[in-house]
């Protein structure tokens, strides 16, 4: 693969995993999006392309159309837990949260 910039891997990480997925990753300076993107990277290179068809598997308001959002929370804060064992991000937090 050829070297890639803060810009590119978010563009490929977007790609194969939507703009949900990266949205507060533009808040995350040079060196944190590369080390966030070369831990995913091995995760998701052979993943299909991201496609919006599944967002049709969610729930839509009966009241306003849109689709409905869960929102996971805990002491990490709205949406901030991890809850799948092999999350790459899972040590460093452990290791954060009992500094």
């Amino acid at each position: 693969m050829k070297p890639m910039n803060r810009k590119t891997r978010l563009e490929w990480l977007e790609s194969k995993k939507g703009l949900d997925y990266i949205k507060e990753m533009y808040m995350f300076n040079d060196r944190e999006v590369k080390k966030w993107f070369d831990k995913v990277y091995p995760l998701y290179k052979n993943d299909p392309p991201f496609s919006n068809n599944t967002s049709s598997d969610l729930p839509e308001c009966l009241v306003c159309g849109s689709e409905v959002r869960i929102t996971w929370s805990c002491a990490c804060g709205d949406n901030g837990c991890i809850v799948d064992p092999d999350d790459p991000e899972l040590e460093e937090r452990l290791r954060e949260y009992h500094k």
